[in-house]
């Protein structure tokens, strides 16, 4: 295993085409890690909010909040809507 210095980190000497490894492409990870699943959220008057990332479905949830619930609209953040999300 080859050690690499902090300069060639910042260098850009760890690009693929430098090091000849096409292992290191911008392809999905074969652990998932990075990949999204899509999401949805179960709202205690009967809806169901979706959305295939978590900035579409906080957008969801919020358009749904505006509609449906306009008492509440600014009183959930992002960190709360996603904490009630579970994956589909």
């Amino acid at each position: 295993m080859r050690n690499w210095t902090p300069e060639q980190f910042s260098r850009g000497a760890l690009l693929p085409e430098k090091v000849g490894r096409s292992d290191l492409s911008d392809s999905p990870r074969p652990d998932g890690e990075g990949d999204e699943m899509a999401k949805q959220i179960d709202c205690p008057c009967g809806a169901t909010v979706t959305g295939d990332t978590d900035d579409e479905l906080v957008s969801a949830t919020e358009a749904h909040i505006s509609e449906k619930h306009p008492d509440m609209v600014g009183t959930k953040s992002r960190e709360e809507i996603l904490a009630m999300a579970h994956d589909v």
